[in-house]
C-alpha cells in the first residue's frame, strides 16, 4: 500500500523547506478536541482547500500565495518517479507536536469520499518508537505503518489512515491528494472543423 518515492531534493524543494521554516511563515492552530474520535492539536497551513461533497460547488480552493511553489515541489517529486498528476484536490502543510494526552493518535479517516491518492512529503524525521508514523489500512484489517525520515516522500491509495503524534519535537509534512493515471483525452471534431475534448 505504502510506496516510498525518490526525492530529488531540487533547488525548488530546498527553497520551499527554507520558506516554511521562517519565523514569519503563517500557521493556524487547530486546538485539540477531547470528544471521542477527535484528534490532538496541530498547526496547519492550507495551500489548496479540499472540495466538500455537500457544498453547492465542490471545487478545490487556492488559499495561499505560495501555492505555486508548493505545487512545483509536488510536481517535481511525482514526475521524478514517473507519476503524472492530472488534478490536485488538496494540499496542506501539517505540523503536529508532542502533547501530554491520553489519545496520541489522529482519527482514522479518508481525505475524500471519491477515488484519490495521497502524497506525504516529510520535512522532519522520526525513528521507530518515537511516534510520528502514519498507519494505512487496506479495509480488511491489515495495517501498514511507516516511520518517516527527513525529506522522505510516500504515496498510498485513498484508504483509511491515521497517524501518531511524535513523542518529542515536531512532525511536519506536506499532505497532497491527487488524481493521476489519465494520460489520454480523446479529441473530437465539430461541424466547424474545430477540435475539442469529449
Amino acid at each position: 500500500m505504502i510506496k516510498v518515492l525518490k526525492n530529488p531534493i531540487t533547488q525548488t524543494y530546498i527553497d520551499f523547506k527554507e520558506l516554511i521554516s521562517r519565523d514569519n511563515f503563517l500557521w493556524g492552530h487547530a486546538k485539540e478536541n477531547y470528544a471521542e474520535g477527535s484528534h490532538p492539536a496541530y498547526f496547519t497551513h492550507p495551500f489548496v482547500l479540499r472540495p466538500y461533497a455537500n457544498e453547492i460547488a465542490p471545487i478545490p480552493k487556492i488559499m495561499c500565495e505560495y501555492t505555486n511553489h508548493a505545487w512545483n515541489v509536488v510536481r517535481e517529486i511525482l514526475e521524478y518517479n514517473d507519476i503524472h498528476p492530472n488534478l490536485i484536490f488538496r494540499m496542506n502543510l501539517n505540523m503536529t507536536y508532542a502533547q501530554d494526552l491520553k489519545n496520541q493518535y489522529s482519527p482514522v479517516h479518508t481525505d475524500h469520499v471519491f477515488p484519490h491518492e495521497n502524497l506525504l512529503i516529510y520535512f522532519t524525521g522520526h525513528k521507530e518508537g518515537e511516534g510520528g508514523q502514519v498507519i494505512v489500512g487496506d479495509g480488511e484489517g491489515n495495517d501498514e505503518e511507516y516511520y518517516p525520515e527527513e525529506d522522505d516522500a510516500i504515496i498510498f491509495p485513498g484508504n483509511p489512515h491515521y497517524m501518531k503524534i511524535p513523542k518529542k519535537g515536531f512532525r511536519t509534512a506536506l499532505v497532497t491528494t491527487f488524481l493521476s493515471g489519465y494520460d489520454y483525452i480523446p479529441k473530437m471534431r465539430g461541424q466547424n472543423g474545430q477540435t475539442g475534448y469529449e
